[in-house]
């Protein structure tokens, strides 16, 4: 099949409204967004206009058509600092405008979805990493650290090393979000996209570094950053398992040999 590639600004609405009055959908994946936290702090405005006027945009457009499903994704980072994160958790995500504005449009999406009967479910993703991630400053640590460890430059951790993660290969992710597509029932369902696996970054690192054969040497800054006070961040898989049953996931060591395998061949 192939597949057609727009390039739109979600948070210009006229363009949207164009994009979509031109042809009827059964499906929507909601994936647009202003990444990440640093980014949102540096740039609110920019953040608030693309994550959720994009999303009302896109809400707007669609309220009165006959879709079958529409996912949004949302982040981990509307989560407190736990170890067993369900979709039942209490929220009040203040963090950075970036768990802000995804929590507001969930907040949107529930809205859309009890008020206009839209199919909407809600998948939340956890630290998702895999091929077609290239480090920057706004990226996540994965891409960052193999492109330390490539470079056989310093690894830096900014804290103890014992805060924890739930990382995810980015090919289940796409399992999860597909899954959520078929599900039959029209009521808003939240779905964690999560291994249920924690992660120490000080073990990320030492990961990384064995199997990309650095040099590097591991320098921990033991100083978070003044928005990352998140000591850990576990998501529970229990109500997804539910749902679809039991998904078998890629393991952390085999997708960090992917990644960094892509890594070299592109970078």
């Amino acid at each position: 099949n192939r597949v057609k590639i727009f390039y739109l600004d979600i948070g210009d609405s006229s363009k949207i409204s164009s994009f979509f009055n031109k042809k009827d959908y059964d499906f929507i994946i909601h994936a647009a967004a202003n990444f990440a936290n640093q980014n949102s702090i540096d740039h609110p405005r920019k953040d608030m206009k693309t994550n959720i006027l994009g999303t009302i945009n896109i809400l707007e457009c669609i309220k009165n058509k006959n879709l079958k499903k529409i996912i949004y994704l949302s982040s981990s980072c509307v989560y407190p600092s736990e170890n067993n994160l369900t979709e039942q958790s209490k929220l009040r995500p203040v963090e950075t405008p970036y768990a802000i504005s995804k929590f507001t449009s969930e907040l949107y999406a529930e809205f859309y979805s009890s008020f206009y009967k839209l199919p909407i479910n809600i998948v939340r993703i956890f630290n998702t990493y895999g091929p077609g991630e290239k480090a920057h400053k706004y990226r996540n640590v994965i891409p960052n650290f193999i492109n330390s460890a490539l470079k056989n430059k310093t690894i830096t951790i900014t804290g103890s090393g014992k805060e924890v993660r739930d990382f995810t290969y980015v090919e289940d992710v796409a399992e999860i979000i597909f899954k959520s597509l078929k599900l039959k029932k029209k009521r808003l369902q939240i779905i964690n996209s999560c291994t249920g696996k924690g992660t120490k970054l000080i073990n990320l690192a030492k990961k990384i570094k064995y199997l990309t054969g650095s040099k590097s040497k591991i320098k921990l800054t033991n100083k978070l950053r003044k928005w990352d006070q998140i000591k850990v961040r576990r998501g529970s898989v229990k109500q997804r398992e539910n749902l679809f049953g039991q998904t078998k996931l890629t393991s952390l060591n085999q997708g960090l040999e992917s990644t960094i395998k892509w890594y070299k061949k592109n970078y």
